[in-house]
């Protein structure tokens, strides 16, 4: 087995296990998308920091979390499915708006801020990461109140009505 393969299966691992773990909690299935991204998210940083070793090894600070594609390509995927899975779930209950132009931007954004995640817990060196804890549930907590229903059919609101309606500029 080559180090890519070995580091591949690694990484899926690592997520298989976090994503198996949380949806075998008895009140997964009820949870809003937002808790169950924040228990996904406390469990992957437990089950990240039993391989911090290997994470380490393979990502030193000045490269600080720099994802090799061919890497995680099958861990990418699969947490675009889980986040799509949530994210639909929210969709349908009403909490997320169902529309066309976010649709694929949700999972798009939870990507960026799971790198993002990933990149401060690498460098987090508080007392039991409790700093990464504390971005986790800002980051999203924030996620969702940002892009709760009400909130950014305003904001879209908005923007259509500037579309149709621009400002009209009168030089004197």
């Amino acid at each position: 087995m080559t180090t890519l393969e070995f580091a591949r299966r690694k990484w899926k691992q690592i997520l298989d296990d976090t994503i198996n773990e949380v949806k075998a909690d008895p009140e997964y299935s009820s949870m809003t998308a937002c808790d169950q991204f924040l228990s996904f998210y406390y469990t992957l940083t437990a089950n990240l920091e039993e391989s911090r070793d290997f994470i380490l090894a393979r990502y030193d600070h000045s490269s600080c979390f720099q994802l090799h594609t061919e890497e995680l390509r099958s861990y990418r995927k699969t947490f675009l499915n889980y986040s799509s899975e949530v994210v639909s779930k929210g969709r349908l209950n009403g909490r997320l708006p169902n529309l066309v132009v976010l649709n694929r931007g949700y999972t798009a954004f939870l990507w960026a801020q799971h790198l993002f995640i990933a990149r401060y817990w690498l460098t987090d060196e508080s007392q039991d990461r409790e700093k990464t804890d504390a971005l986790i549930e800002k980051s999203i907590n924030s996620f969702f109140n940002l892009l709760g229903k009400g909130d950014i059919q305003s904001i879209l609101d908005v923007g259509k009505f500037m579309i149709q309606n621009p400002i009209k500029l009168r030089w004197q």
